[in-house]
């Protein structure tokens, strides 16, 4: 049997791949001994379940948690891996410190059959890749309305990473043919940075709640708002090494702020300056 290269590996509907994978789990086998059977455990065909993630360049996933997904993943534009599928997680990470290329991964799990065989797709886009140099973030104390904000720049960024994810419940039952099947789930945000600093007192401490952009080219950004700070961790110094100081922060997604008893509603806005969430 011949060895295929992964050269010509894509993923349909996504560009700038960089690989992709996926794997079968929970095959739950049950097995019981009984009288007469020899003192053995033998298994029976059980429930199936299946996952995958796929890598690719660029700043804006194609799709996004809770997303249905037609999932193509192609070995070499003929072959290769279908199923229906929903997004569960994406994970988007600008480096500036190590210069790679703006990345991310999207995660999904089934929501259907998994075949293996023929698995047609092509990318013939242009890479969209984009550089992390000189990539900041921009905060804001929260205001109403949010037009109102003013931002501030945090331009000593080291690396930040933006976490988006849907919890989509798995279910199984008689109509679904032994396999797991899910539905779309509660949504979340959260994301981190790590930055140089020269004086701590500007670095906002747990519960302080801001508007974050996270730059991704000079002008284009995510935008959250809110989050709320989750943990302050990292900051110290080291005399025998003479690192520069920096620290670390932890932020979750804020959807719902209160200003002097009124509640009011953020959003996560993508850099195309359409909504994430709420969905416009």
């Amino acid at each position: 049997m011949a060895v295929i290269s992964g050269k010509a590996g894509v993923v349909n509907g996504a560009s700038t791949i960089g690989r992709w994978q996926i794997e079968t789990h929970g095959a739950e086998l049950p097995s019981h001994p009984a009288s007469g059977s020899t003192y053995v455990l033998s298994a029976l065909e059980g429930n199936t379940d299946w996952k995958g993630h796929y890598y690719a360049y660029g700043h804006t996933p194609a799709s996004m948690p809770g997303d249905a997904l037609a999932f193509i993943g192609s070995l070499d534009g003929s072959l290769g891996v279908t199923g229906t599928a929903i997004v569960d997680a994406v994970q988007i990470d600008i480096n500036v410190e190590s210069g790679e290329p703006i990345a991310h991964v999207v995660q999904f799990s089934s929501n259907g059959t998994l075949a293996l065989g023929s698995a047609a797709a092509t990318d013939s886009s242009s890479p969209t890749i984009f550089s992390p140099k000189s990539r900041k973030v921009a905060i804001a104390t929260a205001a109403n309305p949010i037009s109102g904000q003013s931002w501030t720049d945090v331009t000593e960024i080291k690396r930040m990473r933006l976490v988006f994810g849907a919890k989509n419940p798995r279910y199984v039952n008689a109509a679904t043919a032994g396999i797991f099947k899910r539905v779309a789930g509660n949504i979340f945000a959260a994301a981190n940075y790590v930055a140089h600093t020269s004086s701590p007192a500007g670095i906002p401490l747990p519960n302080a709640i801001k508007g974050l952009r996270f730059y991704v080219t000079a002008t284009t950004y995510w935008e959250m708002d809110w989050g709320i700070v989750e943990n302050v961790r990292d900051l110290g110094v080291d005399r025998e090494t003479a690192d520069p100081v920096f620290y670390s922060i932890d932020w979750r997604f804020q959807a719902f702020t209160d200003f002097s008893g009124t509640p009011l509603q953020g959003k996560i806005v993508k850099p195309a300056v359409t909504n994430w969430w709420p969905a416009a």
